[in-house]
């Protein structure tokens, strides 16, 4: 080795591994955003879900008692499923259930009932 080239691999050495630390330091943190990205979209799509069977629930209630119209709060897949009985418009029972999930996670959805045959006439988001 020459005089003048002595002491120049550890100034490459470090840069190089400055290099790799930001790169690997990036891929890490875009693996982390990607998954957390994934259980939000996963989380709300259990919410929507167990909003939808929240209305079910409450249509079953309606059809076994068709007096006793009321709110009521479920366990659904280990979701809170918050069911309300809306007045009437067009003479249509409205419902509209919110699950509520982790990661601060909400969905609401109602709904439109006939009140004789109980189907959803249509749904709300």
């Amino acid at each position: 080795m020459r005089r003048d080239e002595r002491g120049m691999a550890l100034p490459v050495v470090v840069a190089v591994l400055t290099i790799l630390f930001i790169l690997v330091s990036f891929l890490v943190s875009q693996s982390v955003y990607s998954r957390q990205a994934q259980n939000l979209y996963w989380e709300r799509m259990r919410a929507q879900y167990a909003a939808e069977s929240g209305i079910a629930l409450i249509q079953q209630r309606l059809e076994r008692e068709p007096n006793r119209i009321k709110s009521d709060v479920f366990q659904i897949n280990g979701l809170k499923v918050t069911t309300e009985i809306l007045k009437p418009e067009n003479s249509y029972i409205q419902v509209r259930a919110t699950a509520s999930g982790r990661f601060g996670v909400k969905q609401t959805i109602q709904a439109e009932i006939d009140p004789h045959t109980l189907a959803v006439i249509r749904w709300i988001r």
